[in-house]
């Protein structure tokens, strides 16, 4: 969901910088990594904020479980706005919230789902998780974006919509591993 939301992004700003070098004759290259350099610091600033003041909170208000939810509800909430509003600067925020809530929030809650696993799924379960699936993840991403773009012809919108529709499955499977989450650690 986050992958094809940033190639959304990274479409919107091609697209900014284009309008930019043919009404003011500015430099693409200059445009784009001025862009970036802007967002970054955004996404990091806040997920720096995020990291510092709330996660801590988050787990004593809502737990673990709860925290699972928060990043799924953020992306339903952020590409049910994209798709309906497909604007540049409302993508662009709801990209710096997504990323500052994945890096602080959901980052720190994923290494927490392991503390109540035994030593095997600690240390063999979550390399294999951590080298196999996020990099076979991101392949199955790129293939299906390649089929959607070039085969189906989809656009952007639409797999704004596709992320919706994924990020709703998402919230269902962190409600899910939330309840396998609280029953292990009361066992």
């Amino acid at each position: 969901v986050n992958t094809t939301g940033e190639t959304i992004l990274s479409d919107f700003v091609s697209r900014w910088a284009d309008e930019l070098v043919a009404t003011e004759g500015r430099d693409k290259g200059e445009l784009i990594a001025g862009f970036y350099g802007r967002f970054f610091f955004w996404v990091n600033l806040t997920g720096f904020a995020i990291q510092a003041f709330l996660v801590a909170r988050i787990y004593r208000w809502i737990g673990v479980s709860g925290a699972l939810l928060i990043l799924p509800v953020v992306a339903v909430l952020g590409y049910g706005i994209m798709a309906f509003i497909p604007i540049f600067s409302i993508i662009r925020l709801v990209k710096i919230f997504e990323n500052s809530v994945d890096y602080s929030v959901m980052n720190t809650t994923r290494q927490a789902l392991f503390l109540p696993t035994d030593r095997a799924a600690k240390y063999e379960g979550k390399t294999t998780i951590d080298t196999f699936f996020w990099r076979f993840g991101d392949l199955i991403q790129a293939g299906a974006f390649y089929v959607g773009l070039n085969v189906l012809g989809l656009s952007f919108t639409q797999f704004a919509m596709l992320n919706l529709v994924l990020a709703l499955v998402w919230l269902g499977l962190a409600i899910a591993i939330g309840r396998e989450y609280r029953h292990l650690v009361k066992t």
